[in-house]
């Protein structure tokens, strides 16, 4: 048999009377605690008295006062913060601005050393050491005006309304040399606009030109013969049909013979068409 006695029933009741006693104390411990902790909350509640309403809004109103002060402070040190970026680029630009001063103002000084320097040049002197200032038969304005067409092309060529005017007028005459009219149609074929299209037409005129003077002299030649031969008719002879025939003057011939074959030379060289 074991040492250990078996709890009798009176022992087993005698235990769990004494812990159910242990429990009670301390749900007891635990009551008191909580009932002291509202006394104290009580006690604190009736020495704090409530907020009257007049408090409340002046502690709202103290609130938003030190709200609105801090937004001040931000908004005044924004606004600082600004100026000093103001000033700053204020200065910078006063900077450049002086150094820009500075460059100019040195500048200004070595044109002006420099055209103390040199001789003042108001317009630049013809270069009259070219051939074509040598040869006597032509005029000043010739010489000129061929001059500036040989010098199309070059660097020292600039336009001059001038001499164009004066080549446009005077290719379908004798005072442009024939050994110049290359030259001359070389720079007229690169004439643009307005200035063009009557170069064009007008030498298109002048590339039918022959073919029309001889239509015209022999539709008068036919009517002058005809004259003739009634008038023979009514006498009772003929007429010699000689008689009609009219001396050409060699110099008109001479003039026209030189138009057309120029005007073909440009026409041919602008890139037109004409029709005889």
């Amino acid at each position: 048999m074991s040492d250990e006695r078996q709890e009798t029933k009176e022992e087993r009741r005698a235990r769990r009377a004494a812990k159910k006693a242990e429990k009670a104390r301390v749900a007891e411990a635990e009551s008191i605690t909580v009932k002291e902790d509202v006394m104290e909350a009580k006690t604190n509640a009736e020495v704090a008295p409530e907020e009257t309403k007049e408090e409340r809004k002046a502690r709202k109103r103290a609130a938003k006062e030190a709200k609105k002060a801090a937004k001040a402070s931000e908004d005044k040190k924004s606004v600082e913060e600004g100026k000093a970026s103001k000033d700053g680029k204020e200065q910078s630009d006063t900077k450049s601005n002086k150094e820009k001063k500075r460059k100019r103002d040195e500048g200004e000084v070595k044109a002006e050393a420099q055209s103390k320097a040199q001789p003042p040049n108001k317009k630049a002197a013809l270069d009259t050491s070219a051939p074509i200032f040598a040869d006597e038969s032509l005029s000043d304005q010739a010489k000129k005006a061929i001059h500036y067409a040989q010098q199309f092309g070059t660097p020292s060529w600039k336009f001059n309304k001038a001499r164009q005017g004066w080549l446009l007028r005077h290719l379908w005459g004798g005072e442009i040399p024939d050994e110049h009219v290359s030259t001359v149609v070389a720079y007229l074929k690169t004439v643009q606009g307005g200035v063009r299209g009557a170069l064009a037409t007008k030498a298109k005129e002048y590339a039918r030109e022959e073919e029309e003077v001889k239509a015209d002299e022999e539709a008068k030649v036919e009517e002058a013969t005809a004259k003739v031969e009634d008038e023979s008719k009514d006498e009772g002879g003929e007429g010699d049909k000689n008689d009609v025939q009219e001396e050409a003057d060699p110099a008109d011939a001479e003039e026209r013979a030189r138009r057309r074959k120029r005007a073909r030379q440009l026409l041919e060289a602008m890139g037109e068409t004409y029709n005889i």
